[in-house]
């Protein structure tokens, strides 16, 4: 901040330092909101830490009935005994499912909400069953008694599960306010058991959902930063390659679902050796950097430029066809090139392709199709895009169509 800034610019500069915090926060606050690359990474990691806690319950909850037969008369231990056998194998049932569905469902989120609601479900269902008990029936030796207490504190080991995945504000508070409110409604008929006042353990539950909702939320902020960190090129903050590739499989899976187009252009900058080479490395990183933003700028929010190796670029355009995939890349060539350091235009040479246009069997070929066209456009004298004809591009000036 400059030290001579009039106190009208630095109250803008404050203003939209602010709106930009707020940006950033609602992607925290709803799911949808998530870059893509971001939503891919964090619902696998829902998935794998969701069957690993059904794994866990679907083994430990019917295991638990050992440790009660010894201290809990029998006609009390049958129907516990049948509660948690009953819950072990819904729980192993949904894992199978998860493990079982078919490959064209793997990656949708309502999988994981499914069963996100069911590890909170059943356990809480076996709590609403085992409280209807009344106490003296748990209270046949001190160890029985303990025993017993262990079911007042269930809900509190369920809740204490959310923090565990990376979650946002809304999915938090959709799990804990059900579960709270259920709680709530079940705790009048669950005082012959529980070992606290029913205001005081309600008390403790509201605020360890809060608890529960802010570790949600900090987990989620920590592993959007090591994503981001991990999925983008720090020079030009477009997507790596490898990030890149599963964004390509995303979308191109997607639009087979829709039945849509889905068009990819390699961009590469021509010459770019000889910026290195006369100006040095910094001077290149500077026009990778200015190219790489312009490019973002030219584009719609919803395409994705990924860094796919070197001075070469893979834009994807979703729901765009050959004509439209081209006309954008003429755009870019055109409005986005930026000046060399010794103020030339740094020129880019473009191939185009889409998946209904050219029929192709799968996102690989689709990406080999535009590489060489790519290479066309190259040896037939750079400064072009090839697509469905050949354009011939001069940057900041209408560009020259010749057939192919």
């Amino acid at each position: 901040m400059d030290a001579f800034d009039s106190p009208r610019a630095l109250a803008k500069k404050q203003f939209f330092d602010i709106v930009e915090t707020l940006r950033k926060q609602y992607y925290y606050i709803f799911p949808t909101a998530l870059p893509l690359p971001i939503q891919q990474k964090r619902l696998a990691v829902l998935q794998s830490r969701l069957r690993l806690l059904v794994g866990v319950m679907a083994i430990g909850l019917p295991s638990w009935s050992v440790l009660e037969f010894f201290v809990f008369p029998h006609e009390l231990w049958l129907p516990l005994f049948q509660a948690r056998m009953l819950a072990g194998a819904a729980l192993a049932g949904f894992l199978l499912w998860g493990d079982k569905v078919s490959p064209k469902s793997i990656g949708k989120l309502w999988r994981a909400y499914l069963l996100l609601g069911v590890v909170f479900v059943v356990p809480m269902l076996l709590y609403v069953f085992c409280v209807r008990f009344p106490a003296p029936a748990f209270h046949a030796s001190p160890f029985a008694v303990a025993i017993a207490n262990g079911y007042s504190l269930l809900p509190f080991a369920i809740l204490a599960c959310i923090g565990f995945f990376p979650l946002t504000v809304l999915e938090s508070a959709c799990i804990v306010t059900p579960f709270l409110t259920g709680y709530c409604l079940t705790a009048p008929i669950s005082n012959a058991v529980l070992w606290l006042p029913d205001v005081g353990m309600m008390w403790v539950m509201a605020l360890l959902s809060i608890i529960s909702v802010i570790i949600c939320y900090s987990q989620l902020h920590m592993f959007v930063e090591l994503v981001s960190y991990s999925s983008y090129d720090l020079l030009t903050n477009c997507l790596g390659r490898r990030t890149g590739e599963e964004v390509v499989k995303t979308l191109w899976h997607s639009s087979i679902r829709k039945k849509s187009n889905l068009a990819v252009a390699f961009v590469d900058l021509d010459h770019f050796k000889e910026v290195n080479d006369e100006f040095g490395h910094l001077a290149g990183d500077a026009v990778l950097a200015n190219t790489a933003t312009a490019i973002k700028e030219t584009l719609r929010e919803s395409d994705f430029v990924i860094r796919w190796g070197g001075e070469e670029f893979l834009v994807v355009l979703p729901d765009a066809n050959l004509d439209n995939a081209s006309s954008a890349m003429k755009r870019v060539a055109e409005k986005g090139s930026v000046l060399r350091p010794d103020g030339s235009p740094q020129t880019v040479s473009i191939g185009v392709s889409e998946r209904l246009s050219e029929a192709v069997a799968d996102e690989k070929k689709l990406i080999q199709v535009a590489d060489e066209r790519l290479y066309q456009a190259k040896t037939s004298g750079r400064s072009r895009i090839m697509g469905a004809k050949m354009v011939i591009v001069t940057p900041s000036s209408a560009p020259v169509s010749e057939g192919q």
